[in-house]
C-alpha cells in the first residue's frame, strides 16, 4: 500500500511542472544539475551569470532558485538576499551551494554564527 501512495504521490506532485532555476557559471555543473532535476520532473532553467538572470526574472516565474555563491559578475549572496527583499520574489525557496565557499563563510553571512 505505502509503495502505492508514494507512485500517487509523485505522480501529483510532478505533473505540477515545478520550474527550478539554476544559477551556476560552471557549464558542466549546470548541465549535471539540469539533467538530474529534469529526470525528477522539474523543467530547468540554467543561467550562467547573474545578469541573465536578472533579465529573465521578471517575465518569468520560478518555484525554486539553485545558486552558487561565487559567478563572474557578483556574489550568489547578494542575488539572494535581493530576491528575499523582492516582495513578488520573496516567497521562493533558494538553496545556495558552492565548491569553493567555506562552511563558516556561508554560516558567517546567512546563519549569523559569532
Amino acid at each position: 500500500v505505502s509503495t502505492r501512495l508514494l507512485i500517487l504521490y509523485r505522480e501529483f506532485y510532478m505533473s505540477k511542472n515545478k520550474t527550478v532555476w539554476v544559477l551556476e557559471d560552471d557549464p558542466d555543473i549546470g548541465d549535471v544539475i539540469e539533467l538530474l532535476l529534469e529526470e525528477e520532473g522539474y523543467d530547468v532553467k540554467v543561467f550562467e551569470t547573474i545578469q541573465s538572470l536578472q533579465q529573465s526574472i521578471d517575465t518569468n516565474k520560478a518555484d525554486l532558485f539553485v545558486m552558487d555563491v561565487m559567478l563572474p559578475d557578483g556574489n550568489g549572496f547578494d542575488v539572494c538576499e535581493n530576491i528575499k527583499s523582492n516582495g513578488n520574489l520573496q516567497h521562493i525557496p533558494v538553496i545556495m551551494m558552492s565548491a569553493s565557499a567555506k562552511f563558516t563563510q556561508v554560516s558567517k553571512t546567512w546563519l549569523k554564527v559569532p
